[in-house]
C-alpha cells in the first residue's frame, strides 16, 4: 500500500486476516461479534490508521455513533469530571461525544439540541437548567433518545440520573447542627433543580432540629467561584455573627473561601465551610473542604448504557422512563469544626 492511498476496509481485513464482513461488523459496533476478534480488529485498523467516514454510513444506514452532551458549564469540574467519564464510556461502547456549552442560557441550551438533532446524532444526554422544559420538548420531539442527567428540567417525564440532593444537603447541615452550629448560611445556587433539591435539604436539617429556616441566611449566586463569593459577601455583611455556611457547590464554596481570606478570616476557624460534589480539587491539602461526595463515575457511566440501550433499541417498547438516584455522603475535611468563640467585627 502506498503512503498516498487511504487504508480501507479490506486493507484491515487482510492485516487481521479476517473477511471484509467481519471489520464491517466490529467497526458498525454490531453486537454478533466476539470480543477478541472484536479486539484483534480493532488493533488492525489502528495500526493502519484507518478511519472510518462515519458520516457517509450514517447517511447509508440511517444509523450514528455520535452523542451530543450538552452541559451548562465546561468550566466547572463537576461536568467536567461527568464528560471525562460519559466520553471513555461511549468510546468503549463504539460510540463518539461531541460536548456543547449552554453558558446556563436556556435559548442556546434548545438551539444545542436543535443543532444536534441538524446533524443526526444517536442521542442525547442533557443536563438541563431550562425552567420551561424547552430543551427536553425538542429532543422528544425529534424522535431521538434523550436523558438527563446531573441536573434536569422541573416538567421532564423522560429518564434522569441524578445524585440524592436533598438527602446530601440534609446530612451536611445536620452535622454542622451536631458540632454545635446555629446559625447556617447557605450559598444556594440560582433558580434550577438541583439548587431547589439543595436548599430544600438545608431547609428539612433545620427544622428537623427545632430550629428555624431563616430566609435571610440564604443568598443566591451563580454556580461558581465568583457567585459563591459575592454571595458570601452578602451573609457577611447580613450575619457577621454566622458561624457555619453550606454551600451548593464545592465551586461556590471556593468562592466563600476566598472571601473569607480578603476579609482577613479563615475556614473552620472563622467560619466553618462544607461544599457539595467534592470535585477533585476538594480534596488538595491547601482547600482541604468538608463536602458532599456521589458516585459521579457511576452516575455517568450509568447514564450513558442506558442511552445506548435505548438508541440500540434493547429497551422494550413502552417501557416506563427510568429515574436513578445516586446516594451521597459527607466528606469530613479541615473546613469545618465546632463554632469558636463569637468574632469582633470592628
Amino acid at each position: 500500500m502506498t503512503e498516498s492511498r487511504k487504508p480501507t476496509l479490506r486493507d484491515v481485513a487482510r492485516l487481521v486476516g479476517v473477511s471484509e464482513q467481519t471489520v464491517s461488523n466490529v467497526l458498525n459496533n454490531r453486537p454478533n461479534v466476539r470480543p477478541e476478534m472484536r479486539e484483534r480488529v480493532l488493533k488492525g485498523a489502528v495500526a493502519l490508521n484507518y478511519r472510518v467516514n462515519k458520516l457517509a454510513r450514517s447517511l447509508k444506514t440511517s444509523q450514528s455513533t455520535l452523542i451530543a452532551l450538552i452541559f451548562p458549564s465546561v468550566t466547572n469540574p463537576i461536568y467536567a469530571e461527568a464528560a471525562d467519564v460519559v466520553s471513555r464510556a461511549a468510546m468503549r461502547r463504539g460510540y463518539s461525544i461531541v460536548l456543547a456549552n449552554s453558558g446556563r442560557e436556556p435559548r442556546i441550551e434548545t438551539q444545542l439540541v436543535e443543532t444536534a438533532l441538524d446533524h443526526r446524532v444517536a442521542g442525547i444526554l442533557l443536563s438541563s437548567i431550562d425552567p420551561t422544559g424547552g430543551s427536553g420538548r425538542r429532543a422528544v420531539a425529534g424522535d431521538v433518545p434523550c436523558i438527563q442527567l446531573l441536573n434536569r428540567d422541573p416538567v421532564w417525564t423522560g429518564e434522569y440520573f441524578g445524585a440524592n440532593n436533598v438527602l446530601g444537603a440534609r446530612d451536611a447541615v445536620a452535622w454542622l447542627i451536631a458540632q454545635g452550629h446555629r446559625k447556617i448560611g447557605h450559598l444556594r445556587g440560582l433558580v434550577s433543580f438541583v439548587a431547589e433539591e439543595r436548599l430544600r435539604g438545608h431547609r428539612d436539617a433545620l427544622t428537623g432540629a427545632g430550629l428555624a429556616y431563616d430566609p435571610t441566611l440564604v443568598a443566591p449566586g451563580q454556580f461558581s467561584r465568583a457567585g459563591g463569593g459575592e454571595a458570601c459577601a452578602v451573609l457577611l455583611d447580613r450575619h457577621p455573627d454566622m458561624t457555619a455556611l453550606f454551600c451548593a457547590s464545592d465551586l461556590m464554596a471556593y468562592g466563600a473561601l476566598d472571601e473569607l481570606s480578603r476579609r482577613g478570616l479563615s475556614a473552620p476557624k472563622d467560619l466553618s465551610v462544607v461544599g457539595f460534589d467534592d470535585t477533585s480539587f476538594s480534596s488538595l491539602a491547601a482547600i482541604s473542604l468538608t463536602t458532599v461526595q456521589f458516585d459521579i463515575e457511576g452516575l455517568a457511566s450509568a447514564a450513558v448504557d442506558r442511552l445506548i440501550a435505548r438508541i440500540e433499541d434493547r429497551v422494550p417498547a413502552g417501557a416506563e422512563p427510568v429515574t436513578e438516584i445516586f446516594e451521597c455522603r459527607l466528606v469530613q475535611r479541615g473546613s469545618t469544626a465546632p463554632p469558636s468563640s463569637p468574632r469582633r467585627m470592628d
